[in-house]
């Protein structure tokens, strides 16, 4: 399915186009080993699935098989599973309407607190673009990954991104901000259970609205710079079946 992807964002015109994941007909996730690389500068995408996405039950601490708009990316190597990066370096920082909807994308099928010990990443933003700038990742699951998603420093960032109802869980870190960021929205959804929801190592600044930050295993939010606005989050820790005690927030400067 990966090779397929790249395939069909080959094909797009030279602006872009929306590549559709139709479900399996036996409801099962899409195993693949080729990384998906959405990368060519001012080839803008829409990674969608083309249904809802499904889970199994499971028991309080863990998720049962996912199934639907699913893709399972095999490899634990230090590889990314997706990348993001069609922005220029310079200029497009203002278009709308591209970045990956309504999928569950997880590593090797790990459901497990903290992540399965994976060297993956799930979505990374940039490497030699600009990412996406200014794009938005809405109604996706990113589960068991070493990263769930990264933002790299180019020197030219993906600022600008709008992020809905995601779910991010069961990495051994949630998401890594890295470098100089501007304006990150996050609306709804989940941090859980991970290792650490979120790393800031770069001056970023993030705004998290209505986002539920649970039972991450060292840290809900780890920042050594930058600045974290969170407003009417709902912050837990899973005290019943997987007893943690951990900080919600760390910061290493005075004031945090």
């Amino acid at each position: 399915m990966g090779a397929q992807i790249n395939a069909a964002y080959s094909s797009c015109p030279t602006t872009g186009c929306t590549l559709i994941v139709v479900p399996k007909s036996d409801g099962s996730c899409y195993d693949y080993n080729t990384p998906i690389m959405l990368a060519v500068p001012g080839k803008y995408a829409v990674l969608q699935g083309g249904g809802p996405t499904s889970e199994a039950p499971g028991t309080r601490t863990t998720a049962g098989p996912a199934g639907g708009s699913c893709l399972n990316y095999v490899p634990t190597t230090a590889t990314s599973a997706v990348t993001l990066d069609y922005s220029p370096s310079f200029g497009g920082g203002n278009t709308p309407a591209h970045g990956i909807r309504d999928l569950i994308l997880e590593n090797n099928s790990c459901q497990k607190i903290g992540g399965c010990g994976s060297s993956a990443i799930g979505i990374q933003l940039g490497g030699t673009n600009s990412g996406a700038q200014n794009g938005g990742i809405s109604n996706v699951r990113i589960n068991g990954f070493g990263t769930g998603l990264s933002y790299l420093e180019t020197g030219s960032q993906s600022w600008g991104m709008v992020f809905t109802g995601i779910s991010v869980t069961n990495n051994t870190l949630g998401i890594s901000f890295t470098g100089s960021l501007e304006n990150i929205s996050l609306f709804g959804g989940r941090i859980a259970a991970n290792g650490t929801g979120i790393s800031m190592t770069g001056n970023a600044d993030i705004f998290a609205h209505g986002v539920s930050i649970d039972s991450n295993m060292i840290a809900g939010v780890k920042a050594t710079s930058g600045l974290f606005s969170c407003s009417g989050c709902h912050w837990e820790n899973e005290s019943i079946d997987a007893p943690i005690t951990t900080h919600y927030y760390i910061g290493s400067k005075p004031g945090y």
